[in-house]
């Protein structure tokens, strides 16, 4: 089970990528350029911000980074800029400067959701569990209906070993959202650490059914069905995961799953 904990990286870093969008979406509702045309010249801080958003959209993040700040030098107290420059510093990896931003978010405006939602994200990619459920906890506290939230809560548990909690928080995440496929790939990845693969492959089924392009749950299907002894199935899976991921260091696991499978095939 440790590669399917490892694989769990992979995972953080896709949700991270996907909290981008919602939280970007609903910070430039008070205005905003098309992702595909940025605004040029900005005259105020609004514009900075669009435009920034805009980038981030585009993963062109050290832009973004660039236009959040002369938003926040323009006004300081942009909560929603320091919040985003927070999203594109994660987004690469610098998750101290996204919680210093995070950290000014809230400290802007104690009840902002998405920051504490965020910052648990980036505490969770250094490791820091605890911090990150504390986080998501007061970020359920502000808003009880968000799947996302348990979702990430439910992980973090998974990692701290706390299984029978993070099967309770992906259950609330499922009965939130029935079409998160991402909840559905982390429940089974803890029953496949339980040791209970039909429902871990059950899971994972569904979240390839929601996201048949998504590459994590083939491979961690695959390890479920050689745990069950069903290779034929394996193999299919570590097969489409080498269509689906341009992971190099996930590739070769995959690959070498394949060749141990077909060594020992019948």
């Amino acid at each position: 089970m440790n590669r399917s904990r490892l694989l769990m990286v992979l995972i953080r870093i896709r949700m991270l990528i996907l909290m981008v969008l919602p939280a970007l979406v609903l910070a430039a509702c008070g205005g905003g350029t098309s992702p595909s045309e940025p605004q040029q010249a900005p005259m105020d801080a609004t514009g900075y911000f669009s435009r920034g958003n805009d980038y981030a959209q585009k993963k062109d993040y050290d832009r973004a980074i660039a236009d959040f700040s002369q938003a926040i030098a323009l006004n300081p107290g942009y909560i929603e800029a320091h919040n985003n420059r927070g999203l594109a510093y994660a987004m690469q990896g610098e998750y101290d400067r996204a919680i210093a931003d995070f950290d000014q978010a809230i400290a802007l405006k104690d009840d902002y959701l998405f920051a504490y939602h965020n910052r648990g994200l980036a505490y969770a990619a250094q490791g820091a569990y605890d911090r990150a459920i504390a986080d998501y906890d007061q970020a359920i506290l502000l808003d009880s209906t968000s799947a996302g939230v348990y979702n990430h809560r439910g992980l973090a548990y998974y990692e701290q070993g706390d299984n029978d909690r993070a099967i309770a928080d992906l259950n609330k995440a499922i009965a939130l959202d029935p079409r998160n496929a991402m909840a559905y790939h982390n429940r089974g990845l803890v029953y496949a650490h339980k040791g209970r693969y039909d429902q871990a492959i059950a899971d994972y089924t569904e979240a390839i059914t929601l996201s048949p392009d998504t590459a994590p749950p083939y491979y961690n299907r695959g390890e479920a069905y050689v745990q069950a002894g069903e290779k034929e199935q394996a193999l299919a899976d570590f097969r489409r995961f080498l269509e689906l991921s341009d992971d190099a260091d996930w590739r070769q696991k995959a690959r070498a799953q394949l060749q141990s499978l077909e060594q020992t095939a019948p």
